[in-house]
């Protein structure tokens, strides 16, 4: 800082717990003929020395004439990381050489990231800090002309100032916002470092750090990089490669917002790698994940080395020192996202031989069959886009959040897709129609269905379901052994080797059912659907229709 600028900084030190007033003072920097030092650093000097408790928790609210300069903040920073029962919070009255070149900039960043509150002065801060550390001799504050203006000037730069994406992190900011804890507590913040590259000549073109803001508007840190994105000059015929490295996997929220990102930008591919993950245990957070993992991203926990490359690419040049447990951590966490990620995506071997069984009644040990559905979505030429298991839960049944899923997509209505559903399960006439409704919405997807099972097929409401979906141009057909295979092949965890039916009578018990939908399909004057099915299409791998469909 420029010795010729006096700075004033007053304090005020409270005890966190009950708001106890412990001290309060001014400090200025100190000059010549003494050692030169800045009043931040007098102030650091003397809290550490004379009130500073390891036991105790502080809250610091400074009030500074000027923000501080880059090395001030260094400090700040450095001391908060190593006291962390100490908040702190800067109201500043001028911004301090803060150019768009200027190292102070890069400052006020990290200070925010150490999780300092940083703000600038209006009129209620100016009144505090003169009826409190001014002597003012009873005079009432007389504020000068254009102090609101200057105020919101100082108030605007600021906030453009912290959108902006970091250079780098911190040691000890890494340290403690990127250590992969399984249960990680008081670190509220997200930071997200990033690197885009061309993908034809692997060209880096942005690099930085964001993390989730706070004020004026709360904007977590995945939306705070789309935002910076968006800003920057994409060529549609050139491909590039994201690659995140973030301290918490992302909220639902955000994950919608990212694959929305995605799907407007065809050319855009995202990794990303994982410190920890937030709310693994929650429900929806899991779907959140589902929806990335669906929406294209690749995801992954942070391993050894990934740390490593984070750390040179967006920390600094010293050797990374792991923590200890870090391999331990990572191997939970990891085989934790692959849980998540495979839950909807695969069937074990056993959930499949009894939810699939397609005999009339359920084979030993007795379980309850519920209704899971598989699908798979592809585009009209049978290029997949995406594939997963819904099961019913809680009474919400699984054609319902199939259809939320799908919705969920926005997919374009300029184009033609095709989703194929394999059903336990045949859908129950409130089922059908929702599925109705659904097609009806949604003139450019055809839909498909295969089931194992007629449910209640002898019901009157539930044949009237199967003839309403059928008059939908929804065509609904029995599982045979080149359904179940497929199904066996796309959507169970199975170990390697051909298809075997798992149960005995497969295809007896197929032909039986086969003939009672047929009967039920003509009985109230359906036409003949044979055509349709056998025109199905799945793409490279679809299975055949089985030519002893009687239809």
């Amino acid at each position: 800082m420029d010795p010729t600028v006096q700075t004033f900084l007053c304090y005020e030190v409270k005890r966190r717990q009950d708001q106890k007033l412990l001290r309060k003072g001014v400090f200025q920097n100190q000059v010549e003929p003494y050692m030169p030092l800045h009043a931040e650093l007098r102030f650091l000097s003397w809290f550490h020395d004379t009130l500073l408790c390891p036991l105790g928790s502080y809250q610091v609210t400074l009030y500074v004439s000027w923000s501080p300069c880059s090395e001030c903040a260094e400090e700040l920073t450095t001391f908060l990381a190593g006291h962390r029962n100490v908040t702190m919070t800067i109201y500043v009255a001028q911004l301090y050489y803060c150019n768009w070149k200027s190292p102070n900039r890069e400052g006020l960043k990290i200070l925010i990231a150490e999780d300092a509150r940083l703000r600038v002065m209006f009129y209620d801060e100016f009144l505090y800090c003169w009826r409190n550390f001014v002597k003012n001799d009873y005079n009432n504050f007389d504020p000068w002309s254009l102090l609101d203006e200057n105020s919101r000037y100082h108030n605007r730069i600021l906030q453009n100032i912290l959108k902006e994406p970091m250079k780098r992190l911190k040691k000890e900011t890494f340290y403690f916002h990127f250590e992969n804890l399984p249960y990680a507590y008081g670190r509220n913040k997200t930071f997200l470092c990033y690197e885009v590259k061309r993908e034809r000549d692997n060209k880096v073109l942005h690099k930085g750090v964001v993390q989730n803001q706070v004020s004026p508007c709360a904007l977590h840190a995945e939306l705070s990089f789309i935002s910076c994105f968006h800003a920057t000059e994409l060529c549609l015929d050139e491909t590039y490669k994201v690659t995140w490295y973030i301290s918490w996997s992302p909220c639902v929220e955000c994950a919608e917002e990212i694959v929305k990102f995605l799907a407007n930008h065809r050319n855009v591919f995202l990794t990303v790698f994982i410190a920890r993950l937030y709310y693994y245990w929650e429900h929806t957070f899991k779907e959140g994940l589902q929806a990335l993992d669906k929406g294209g991203v690749q995801m992954h926990m942070m391993c050894l080395q990934d740390f490593k490359d984070c750390w040179s690419l967006f920390v600094c040049s010293e050797t990374f020192r792991p923590w200890k447990r870090l391999r331990k951590y990572y191997l939970f966490q990891n085989k934790t996202l692959k849980q998540i990620l495979r839950r909807e995506m695969t069937l074990k071997e056993e959930t499949f031989r009894v939810q699939f069984n397609n005999a009339y009644k359920a084979p030993k040990p007795y379980r309850r069959r519920v209704t899971y559905l598989c699908y798979q979505l592809q585009e009209a030429n049978g290029d997949p886009l995406t594939k997963g298991c819904l099961r019913t839960k809680k009474g919400y049944h699984a054609e319902s959040r199939f259809i939320k899923r799908i919705c969920s997509m926005d997919l374009g209505q300029d184009q033609s897709y095709q989703v194929t559903c394999f059903l336990t399960w045949s859908p129950c006439p409130h089922c059908a129609q929702e599925l109705v409704s659904f097609k009806r919405a949604h003139p450019h997807l055809r839909l498909q269905i295969f089931t194992a099972r007629l449910f209640f097929h002898w019901k009157r409401s539930y044949q009237e379901g199967l003839q309403r979906l059928c008059r939908a141009q929804v065509p609904v057909a029995v599982m045979g052994h080149p359904e179940f295979a497929y199904c066996w092949d796309n959507f169970v965890d199975h170990q390697p080797g051909p298809f075997e039916p798992p149960w005995a009578k497969l295809e007896y018990y197929s032909s039986c059912l086969k003939r009672r939908l047929q009967q039920i399909l003509r009985s109230w004057g359906v036409d003949d659907l044979t055509n349709d099915f056998r025109n199905l299409q799945l793409g490279p791998t679809s299975p055949p229709v089985s030519s002893r469909d009687p239809r």
